[in-house]
C-alpha cells in the first residue's frame, strides 16, 4: 500500500514540473518567459559580477609577465640598458626584511 502513495506523489511532482515548461495562469505564456528570461540574466549577471570581484588583482601581473619576457626575448642585447645605466633605488624611511635579525631559540 506504501509503494501505491509513494508513486501517487511521485506522480503528482511529475504533474507539478510541467508548470514549469506550461505556465499555467492569467498571462499569456509570453509573459511568464519574459519573466524567466529576466530573472535568468539577472542570475547570470550577479555570477559574472561576483567573479569578477573575486578573481581582482590576483591574476593582472601574471598576465602582463609573459608579454614582457618574450619582448625581452626578442630584442637585441644592446637594446637593454646596463646595470651602470639604471636609476638608483631611493632609500627609503621603511625597514627591509634584510635589516631584521631572526631570533634563536634559547
Amino acid at each position: 500500500m506504501r509503494s501505491s502513495k509513494a508513486a501517487a506523489a511521485l506522480a503528482r511532482n511529475v504533474n507539478d514540473v510541467s508548470g514549469v515548461t506550461h505556465p499555467v495562469g492569467p498571462e499569456p505564456a509570453e509573459v511568464y518567459w519574459r519573466r524567466r528570461l529576466v530573472v535568468g540574466l539577472a542570475v547570470l549577471l550577479t555570477l559574472v559580477a561576483l567573479v569578477k570581484v573575486f578573481n581582482r588583482g590576483g591574476n593582472d601581473a601574471a598576465a602582463v609577465a609573459p608579454s614582457q619576457s618574450a619582448t625581452a626575448a626578442t630584442t637585441s642585447p644592446q637594446a637593454q640598458p646596463s646595470q651602470s645605466e639604471s636609476p638608483a633605488a631611493e632609500p627609503t624611511d621603511m625597514p627591509s626584511i634584510a635589516d631584521s635579525q631572526t631570533p634563536t631559540p634559547t
